[in-house]
């Protein structure tokens, strides 16, 4: 019979859940904005749709907390249970992970994202903030994950779950910057060329978003450095 660890309480964010239908919702919007526009030729009606288009900035907070539900997780030696709003979501074999991934921890969120073995993926995001006096702290929650799978692992020499980095601090995010970096320099080589005129504020936003990238994938390279280094 397999050993009870630890339960955990804490708030689940569906980060993807909320950034997908965020971006379905202003794609609806603005293409008929954009339809108004050489449709209708409408000042009135494009004001509008841009209006409810950016409106969910004005909600955010409200729609983070459509996309949380409260989730207990039940540690057990070799598995783990998770129950969202008192009823059993899934139960998660350490058998079928094939990987783990600890996102770089910020101010608001801590998250970490298991890959099975059938190449699906299960993510779990936390306030960093307790929402009430029942929840866990997210540090000791991923604490408590790395510890379970540290000992599977020990216990394992062939089904190891192996630690991955993040995709910008793994080598698809390394060549993804060079190939922006390589495009970006291949477009004001184009516009020096075919344009008397300067260069426009899109390419100067394409820069700060690159070196934002860069130093972005610094950091959550330095992060999975350092855990690395803890297993």
């Amino acid at each position: 019979m397999e050993r009870k660890r630890e339960v955990m309480y804490n708030h689940l964010i569906k980060r993807h859940k909320l950034f997908w239908s965020v971006m379905t919702y202003v794609g609806v919007f603005m293409v008929l904005g954009i339809l108004s526009v050489y449709l209708l030729k409408s000042r009135v009606v494009s004001i509008v749709l841009l209006i409810l288009m950016v409106a969910p900035l004005f909600f955010l907070r409200l729609l983070v907390r459509k996309f949380t539900k409260k989730i207990a997780f039940t540690f057990y030696d070799d598995y783990f249970i998770t129950v969202v709003d008192d009823k059993i979501e899934n139960t998660v074999s350490l058998n079928r992970i094939k990987s783990y991934c600890l996102q770089l921890p910020n101010e608001r969120y801590n998250s970490i994202k298991l890959r099975t073995k059938d190449d699906k993926a299960i993510e779990y995001s936390f306030f960093q903030r307790k929402q009430n006096n029942e929840d866990t702290d997210a540090d000791e929650l991923i604490r408590q994950f790395r510890l379970l799978i540290n000992d599977f692992n020990k216990k394992s020499s062939t089904d190891r779950i192996e630690l991955r980095p993040s995709f910008f601090a793994s080598k698809q995010g390394q060549y993804t910057i060079v190939a922006l970096v390589g495009l970006l320099i291949f477009g004001m080589i184009l516009w020096a060329f075919f344009s008397e005129k300067s260069l426009p504020f899109t390419f100067v936003f394409s820069v700060l978003l690159i070196i934002q990238m860069m130093v972005r994938r610094k950091r959550e390279l330095d992060y999975y450095k350092a855990i690395r280094e803890i297993e």
